[in-house]
């Protein structure tokens, strides 16, 4: 039996459309064609040769079809999470191999011909989440917060908690115990939630178990009495207050003055919100306290900035990254082994 032949960068042609572009008549092309695809709800993505494709309906300027090192490229982009909201999330990897592999068992002899360029493409994007992705940091402000706390796994972690004007939770106090929980697996007892009025704390213990019900937080919290804040401040090694300053003039103070006589020193206070009528700036008495290892508001902003500067940068190593292993894989050259040293230098992966 003659061995199907392999796949080459080269031969490679994509079709890249949303998916509510998707007609009767694809529907009908995709069924009777065995074409390797990566697909959810918003996006699909389907690969192959030239051949496969010749009889494709594409009849509509909302689908793009590309070839060669131009496929090879939304590929590594895609794998590499360059194509998501959030830059670098490995979801969509999952989605594109999972596509691959309902694609091997359905069709386990076509699948012959892409091992070798799904292997390159596992290796390539590996080599580029190592040395380029990894760097990525999300800019949104509690992962902001999180980065400058110092925060690491074991932590035991304080969340002064706040409500919207409507009453409910706050997007803050739940984005902010999402990110903690995602930081801390697996101790599942390492959080806490205070606020000045027990009603308020009510409510967030009210909201927190309906959301615990639901799945979206799985840990298990406590929720302590804002009276007995100095306990908390010398058993807690990261405090997060996400109440908006001037919210609560004297529990405030009472805070201040708390943390400035708390025995331990090697803790760390971060606030992540100013007052709301001054664009979120700190205002008394968090700002003339001389706290100790606090960062305040403007820290996270600014650690956010900062962020997002170095992202964008990032991005653009990323798109010229695709460049490079595409048009190597074109040659048949390995990308890892075939570099020049000038274009590792572009790439900072030296």
């Amino acid at each position: 039996m003659t061995a199907n032949p392999k796949i080459q960068v080269a031969d490679l042609v994509l079709v890249d459309f949303r998916s509510r572009h998707l007609t009767p008549a694809i529907r009908l092309w995709k069924e009777q064609n065995a074409v390797p695809f990566a697909e959810s709800c918003s996006r699909q993505i389907w690969y192959g040769i030239e051949t496969d494709f010749k009889d494709f309906p594409n009849d509509s300027p909302n689908i793009a079809l590309l070839k060669g090192a131009d496929a090879y490229k939304l590929l590594l982009s895609l794998i590499s999470g360059f194509e998501s909201k959030r830059l670098g999330e490995t979801h969509i990897r999952h989605q594109f191999f999972n596509g691959w592999h309902a694609f091997e068992q359905s069709h386990p002899d076509t699948a012959d011909s892409y091992r070798s360029l799904i292997k390159q493409l596992k290796t390539d994007t590996t080599y580029i989440q190592d040395y380029i992705t990894n760097d990525w940091k999300v800019s949104r402000e509690e992962y902001a917060a999180l980065g400058v706390s110092g925060q690491g796994k074991g932590d035991k972690i304080l969340i002064v908690g706040s409500l919207t004007r409507a009453g409910q939770v706050s997007l803050t106090t739940t984005e902010l115990i999402k990110v903690c929980e995602s930081k801390q697996k697996p101790d599942r007892d390492f959080l806490s939630i205070t606020h000045p009025d027990p009603e308020v704390l009510k409510q967030i213990e009210h909201d927190m178990r309906l959301l615990q019900s639901a799945g979206i937080i799985r840990l298990n919290i406590q929720y302590l009495p804002f009276e007995d804040l100095p306990q908390h401040l010398e058993k807690n090694d990261r405090i997060y207050v996400t109440m908006a300053m001037g919210s609560a003039p004297e529990n405030e103070a009472e805070f201040v003055q708390k943390w400035n006589t708390r025995i331990r020193r090697d803790n760390t206070l971060i606030c992540l919100r100013g007052k709301p009528e001054m664009r979120g700036a700190s205002v008394a008495p968090w700002n003339n306290s001389q706290l100790d290892n606090y960062t305040s508001p403007e820290d996270v902003r600014g650690e956010m900035a900062q962020r997002a500067t170095s992202n964008k940068f990032l991005k653009q190593r990323g798109a010229h990254a695709f460049e490079v292993f595409a048009d190597l894989r074109v040659e048949g050259k390995s990308p890892r082994h075939n570099m020049t040293t000038e274009q590792k230098l572009e790439l900072q992966i030296i």
